[in-house]
């Protein structure tokens, strides 16, 4: 029973240096622009109904981008609106590759907080 402990501890800890590395990765070498909400993604699975935002922005270059956030939650669906300008960061080699200011920071840090919940119930379990 402990490897699965050892295992849901690796796993939390390589999201978590995932996640770290991206938002570190934006925060340092990301260009800031504005973008708008131009819907909100509908994903339905056993745990309900999640949504990401697709947003739409130009870049340094003038290009237009519009592309789905890769983190999707049930709460995106009452915190954005369509036509809602947010505050973004993308690669400057791989624009696809952004982040909305705040949003996914914050799912991240929930998504942690469930993570470790879980080890801590796992670990407690083993003990007994």
């Amino acid at each position: 029973m402990d490897y699965i402990l050892y295992l849901a501890v690796g796993a939390s800890v390589a999201l978590f240096g995932w996640t770290a590395s991206r938002a570190l990765y934006l925060r340092w070498h990301g260009i800031a622009t504005t973008g708008t909400i131009t819907a909100l993604v509908r994903t339905a699975d056993g745990d309900g109904v999640s949504y990401a935002p697709r947003v739409a922005f130009f870049t340094q270059e003038g290009i237009r981008i519009e592309v789905t956030s890769s983190v999707s939650t049930q709460e995106a669906g009452d915190y954005f609106r369509v036509g809602q300008q947010v505050r973004i960061r993308y690669s400057p080699t791989n624009p696809s590759y952004f982040a909305i200011g705040g949003y996914e920071v914050t799912s991240v840090l929930f998504l942690l907080l469930f993570a470790g919940m879980a080890v801590g119930i796992l670990w407690l379990l083993t003990r007994s």
